[in-house]
């Protein structure tokens, strides 16, 4: 993953700079409703399919696991493969008011490396939601309840996929042709929290500042086409910000958005 696209606000960016990290947002509040759901609805259809007379226990299973695993969330840094993308723009970047950063991805990836993960997202069934499924039809097939030992270990198993199910999202989606950097529940790190008039959103800090001063870390900053910034001017602030924040900034190179969104 040489090139991640992240769509943002000047707001964001200028946070991002400043500060010399990133904030990785709680699943719970991503615009997909069913974060962290969508593998377990598949794997809870197709066991239904499969299994049409365990259907009460499987709802049950799902229902249990779905409730233990509630409190115990994920924290994502969404990008896209794609460049200047108009859909894009307008969801995540103020409507084409923002910017979209250019980072390179293998340096984003050593300088998290042990805090988060890069991963590619799915938006339909493969191969780790079909072995999933294969685990799971074991314990259900010829089983009339579970055992103990067996909740135990379906206990062990709904762990892993719902660290898995960071990676899945709704089909509906699939043109933003996402890539996440993914941060767990359980880990040691720096949580934040945005007061909002509608509630409270929590974030994950991760620093980007590995003694090179973000050097070759962001590519290039694409103004948005609908915002209202001249080049020369975001130029001069990030050339002043460069100095107060002692931030390497030779590398990037600043366009405007070729998108013709408006």
């Amino acid at each position: 993953m040489d090139k991640l696209y992240h769509y943002t606000t000047f707001e964001a960016l200028n946070s991002i700079l400043s500060s010399k990290s990133i904030w990785l947002g709680n699943v719970h509040y991503m615009n997909d409703k069913n974060e962290m759901r969508y593998l377990f609805d598949l794997l809870k259809e197709d066991l239904l399919n499969d299994y049409p007379e365990r259907e009460n226990i499987i709802s049950k299973m799902f229902d249990d696991q779905q409730k233990r695993l509630a409190n115990k969330p994920a924290y994502i840094f969404s990008m896209s493969k794609d460049e200047d993308d108009a859909a894009q723009w307008d969801r995540y970047s103020n409507r084409g008011s923002g910017v979209c950063i250019e980072f390179d991805g293998k340096a984003l990836e050593q300088i998290t490396k042990g805090k988060a993960e890069l991963k590619t997202v799915y938006y339909s069934r493969e191969k780790t939601h079909l072995n999933y499924k294969k685990i799971m039809g074991m314990y259900l097939k010829g089983k009339g309840n579970l055992s103990e030992d067996d909740k135990v270990d379906l206990n062990q198993l709904f762990e892993i996929g719902n660290a898995s199910a960071i990676t899945y999202k709704h089909k509906s989606f699939k043109s933003e042709n996402e890539v996440r950097l993914c941060a767990f529940y359980g880990l040691e790190g720096d949580l934040h929290y945005i007061i909002t008039d509608k509630g409270v959103k929590e974030y994950y800090s991760i620093s980007l500042e590995d003694g090179s001063n973000m050097k070759g870390l962001i590519k290039k900053i694409i103004l948005g086409p609908n915002a209202s910034v001249d080049e020369y001017i975001f130029k001069r602030y990030l050339n002043k910000l460069s100095k107060e924040k002692h931030i390497d900034i030779s590398g990037i190179q600043i366009k405007n958005s070729d998108s013709p969104l408006r």
